[in-house]
């Protein structure tokens, strides 16, 4: 059987957990959250689901293990020192982490090394491009020519989910984003989640092609 690992059982961790258990893969899938009432969560929403997998609970990480998968779903605090004690102390064939990935921009040069160093490649949790009517949008659009979108509304998030949207646009014009024009952003406000900040206001991004979102 593979080896499957899920680090924070909070809303999402809980939903990579019933996805997992939803493939019809049989595998030992280990579940690490240090609170107990997600945990019990976690297995009630997993009950939910027939499957013939081996659940194995625990506050905390494994070690000397193969791992197949490690999904992280913590918060963006502390999924640096997570994931580098992750792959410190295990073999991680694959790795998928939530966004933002980390808060201290040093991180990001360091994981990378580790990355490299342990072999392991990893993904960031990017899923719209994947959803079918992005990929048939995808292929009507003419992309030999620059291409304008724009997303708007209030509440949803831009400090962060602005990054799913850069990424589905990449997708879209078969592009890269290559600057960031951030002189239309407010100032920043307290978020809904605590220790964390949110912003609104306007930002806009050119891609490669000339193709514009914001």
């Amino acid at each position: 059987m593979k080896n499957l690992l899920i680090i924070g059982l909070g809303r999402l961790g809980v939903r990579h957990l019933q996805g997992m258990l939803n493939s019809g893969i049989a595998a030992h899938i280990y579940c690490i959250d240090i609170h107990k009432p997600s945990i019990e969560d976690a297995k009630e929403k997993a009950s939910e689901v027939t499957h013939e997998s081996k659940l194995i609970y625990s506050p905390e990480l494994p070690e000397g293990k193969q791992i197949d998968l490690a999904i992280i779903a913590t918060n963006s605090g502390e999924r640096f020192d997570l994931s580098k004690k992750l792959l410190e102390s295990n073999a991680v064939r694959h790795l998928i982490l939530e966004k933002v990935v980390f808060t201290n921009p040093n991180e990001y040069s360091a994981f990378s090394k580790l990355l490299k160093t342990q072999n392991t490649p990893c993904y960031v949790n990017h899923v719209r491009r994947l959803f079918p009517h992005y990929q048939k949008l995808k292929d009507q659009l003419q992309t030999t020519v620059p291409i304008h979108g724009s997303v708007s509304g209030s509440g949803w998030g831009l400090a962060s989910n602005t990054l799913h949207f850069i990424d589905l646009f990449q997708f879209l014009t078969g592009s890269i984003a290559i600057a960031i024009n951030t002189k239309g952003l407010k100032d920043f406000f307290p978020a809904k989640r605590k220790g964390y900040d949110e912003i609104s206001g306007l930002l806009e991004i050119k891609f490669a092609n000339k193709s514009k979102d914001s």
